[in-house]
């Protein structure tokens, strides 16, 4: 059952990040109103973003897939990585960090209250999550899937 709920969340992945692409823009103006005004272009911005963020990744996958029907190696590879979702993130929080101290270091005061500000959005999404978890009656495993999603995938937004 287990395996089932896992494969669920894994299936959803590429039509939430599709979502949360496409309802990016509704997101900017409702909280910037009239100060939303960003050059989206589509070849040099978008385009580039969605092949980024959703092409390759889902390519890179397909072939990963491939690769393990014939190789007993990249099988256990798989299963290995497939039990470190949380270190596995870490590393890629960090390469993204590492990319952006720049633009870090020029906000200045404005890094302070984040440094407050994500950690509690992380600790609110557990009771969040729990909630939602008993409010549409889901198995525990879904629940935790539900506040993974949460505290990792939106946390990103922060």
């Amino acid at each position: 059952m287990q395996e089932c709920q896992s494969t669920r969340a894994i299936a959803a992945t590429p039509v939430l990040l599709i979502a949360q692409l496409a309802l990016l823009a509704l997101y900017l103006w409702l909280f910037l109103g009239n100060q939303f005004d960003v050059n989206l272009e589509l070849g040099r911005h978008l385009l580039p973003a969605f092949v980024g963020l959703l092409v390759v990744p889902l390519i890179l996958a397909f072939l990963t897939e491939k690769w393990a029907e014939k190789s007993e190696k990249a099988t256990g590879l798989i299963r290995f990585m497939g039990l470190m979702p949380v270190p596995l993130l870490t590393v890629v929080l960090f390469i993204i960090s590492m990319t952006q101290v720049s633009q870090i270091d020029s906000t200045g005061p404005l890094i302070w209250p984040l440094m407050i500000l994500f950690p509690a959005y992380l600790l609110a999404e557990a009771p969040v999550g729990k909630t939602l978890r008993r409010v549409f009656r889901l198995p525990v495993a879904t629940g935790r899937t539900v506040i993974f999603s949460l505290g990792t995938r939106n946390s990103f937004v922060v």
